[in-house]
Order: C-alpha cells, then sequence, then structure tokens
C-alpha cells in the first residue's frame, strides 16, 4: 500500500539521496572509541550551545516517548505487562523514516544500549535516539528523520492517536475512529465508509500504519496544492468538501 499501481515508487522523489545508516554510524564510533584524541561533531556543538535545553529537542523527545508506545501498544499483552518493542514494530518504524539498514542489524545495536534480551524497552530507545551521552549520534539521527517528509505525516498521525485512543492499546477500535470522523467533518454513513478502506486488514481495528498510510495516500492526492506550502493536512479542502457536498445530496435523494 502507498505504491503507484504500476508497480513503481510514487514517493522516490520524496526520499533523500542520503540515507542515514546505524550500522554505518555504529562501525564509526568503534573506530573513534579507539582513538583518544577524537572528539566529536557534536561536542563541538555543545560547546557553544546545550542543545537539549532548546524547546525543538524538548518536542522531539516527546515525539519519539509517543513513537515508543504507539508502536509498542500493537503487544495484546501490553496492558498488563511492560511495554517492549520488537523486530517488526521497529522494521515498520524504519520504512516510515527511511532508514534502510537491516532491522535485525539495527535491533541488535539499539538493544545493546542496557541489557541485550531481544525485546527493546523504553529506555533503550530512548538512549539509542535522544541520548548523546550513549548515543553520540543522536543530532544527526534527529536530522535525517526531520528531513523525512514522512516523518511529518508519522507525527500527525500520532497526535491523533494520541487524542483518540481512549484506552491507549495502540489501536483505534470504532468507537473511538467516530471521533476521528467528527474530526474530519465527516458524517455517520462517510466515517464507515472510511473505517472499511482504512481497516486493510480486516482486524476490526486501525493502527498506527494504517492511519499512516491514509495520510499518506491523501498527501499525494494534494501534492500538486501543498507543493509550495509543505503543511499536509488531514481536513478536506474547498474541492474536495463540495465533492461530499455533492455525494450527501446524492445519498438523500436516493433515500425513501
Amino acid at each position: 500500500m502507498g505504491g503507484a499501481c504500476c508497480g513503481c515508487d510514487v514517493w522516490a522523489d520524496e526520499k533523500k539521496q542520503y540515507s542515514y545508516s546505524p550500522i554505518s554510524a555504529d562501525k564509526k564510533k568503534k573506530n573513534q572509541d579507539q582513538n583518544p584524541f577524537h572528539t566529536s561533531v557534536e561536542e563541538e556543538k555543545d560547546a557553544d550551545v546545550n542543545i537539549e535545553d532548546t524547546e525543538d529537542w524538548k518536542e522531539y523527545k516527546q515525539l519519539m516517548q509517543l513513537v515508543f508506545y504507539t508502536f509498542a501498544g500493537y503487544q495484546p499483552w501490553a496492558k498488563v505487562t511492560s511495554l517492549y518493542m520488537h523486530q517488526k514494530e521497529l522494521q515498520r518504524f524504519l520504512e516510515i523514516v527511511n532508514i534502510n539498514d537491516p532491522v535485525e542489524d539495527v535491533f541488535k545495536i539499539i538493544d545493546a544500549t542496557d541489557v541485550e534480551d531481544g525485546r527493546l524497552t523504553m529506555n533503550e530507545w530512548m538512549d539509542y535516539f535522544t541520548n548523546k551521552d550513549v548515543n553520540e549520534g543522536v543530532f544527526v539521527i534527529k536530522e535525517h528523520i526531520e528531513e523525512q517528509l514522512t516523518w511529518e505525516l508519522l507525527t500527525k498521525a500520532l497526535k491523533i492517536f494520541q487524542k483518540m485512543d481512549a484506552d491507549h492499546s495502540g489501536k483505534l477500535e470504532y468507537g473511538e475512529f467516530r471521533g476521528f470522523g467528527t474530526c474530519i467533518g465527516l458524517n455517520e454513513e462517510e466515517t464507515e465508509l472510511l473505517w472499511n478502506q482504512m481497516d486493510t486488514n480486516n482486524s476490526g481495528a486501525i493502527d498506527i500504519t494504517e492511519l499512516f498510510e491514509w495520510f499518506r495516500l491523501r498527501l499525494y492526492a494534494q501534492r500538486g496544492r501543498i507543493a509550495t506550502q509543505r503543511n499536509p493536512s488531514i481536513m478536506f479542502n474547498k474541492e474536495e468538501q463540495e465533492e461530499l457536498e455533492e455525494f450527501r445530496n446524492a445519498q438523500s435523494k436516493d433515500s425513501p
């Protein structure tokens, strides 16, 4: 889902030519650790300003926490045990932010920041992505992630989830999804139609990747309009609203 029907990648021009590689960064760090005279770029930056004290960095940390909670929330036992992220959930995130290294290798690097036990905790996740004392490449990672247009879409989807996911399960059940329909201006029937379109695996619930893919499809449909705005929106524009009104009028005429 998300590609063109011809099989080509319609998002190829949205992806950066440079792709961050956790594997390459890890190898580089090991080489630098053997050099007692090495000073990192991040350490040089910190000599002038403490980036971690900025509002931008604090917001990024909050979003990364939200990413962990939402993706780890896929697990059906998460309500009664601690939250953990496994390779399947990590793979979904890496694909969204265009990190192409093998998930098995990235998983091992993150897992090794604390107890290497085959599952990622919140602390391991946050240490790898936001703690420069554990991973001096955190600023480079942040820069790569925020350059991805898909990250902008993911953060919008995450904020919707945070607002609508009342039981914090990492999925939207239909009762919760109705609030999403109301948020974007749909009536009950239209919300049900959208639900059936978005529940691509017929699970009876909408997960974060299904909502993200819907955002991505809407962005692709809006590309001409937002090309100069760089502001993907879930709200219907004027033309779409007119089409929606035509649909509603046609439905009312057909009803007895």
